[in-house]
């Protein structure tokens, strides 16, 4: 006994055309969002320096000790000088940041400036650790607004 199967397989010619009319709506609307979320690493990192530099600061007020930031391309770290007055950082500070590293890093940061920023006991920031320059800190990030460090307050924004 011969069966004849008149169930088709497959798909009809509108069926794929619907299937990719919504794949190309969906690659319209949401590339451009999958896009924009690579970038929050990046936000993520400059907004870890600011938040660094600006726990060097508070920390060169409330122990009335000089601070120094490191700043580099992938790393941030601060350290302190173990006695007041001083020239030079040479104890590490523990990161609170970075559950207690001595360095907050990320790997494939963008390209920074490389300084270091003198938090002096007072709160002004310097290039030096004698505190004898007096001039607004830039920090450049590639592809993003510097980061700026007033001399006189220490503020960074």
């Amino acid at each position: 006994m011969s069966r004849k199967c008149s169930e088709q397989r497959g798909f009809t010619l509108p069926e794929l055309v619907m299937v990719l009319i919504i794949l190309g709506v969906l690659s319209v609307v949401a590339l451009p969002r999958l896009a924009g979320m690579l970038t929050i690493g990046t936000d993520a990192w400059r907004g870890d320096i600011v938040a660094t530099l600006r726990l060097g600061h508070s920390t060169a007020l409330a122990r009335r000790r000089l601070i120094c930031a490191s700043v580099s391309t992938g790393s941030v770290s601060l350290n302190q000088a173990s006695a007041n007055p001083a020239t030079s950082c040479d104890a590490s500070l523990s990161l609170t940041v970075a559950n207690g590293a001595d360095a907050l890093t990320r790997g494939n940061a963008p390209a920074t400036t490389s300084m270091t920023i003198y938090f002096q006991p007072d709160g002004r920031a310097t290039n030096d650790a004698a505190g004898t320059s007096s001039a607004d800190l830039t920090l450049n990030i590639s592809g993003y607004p510097d980061i700026l460090v007033a001399n006189e307050s220490g503020y960074v924004r």
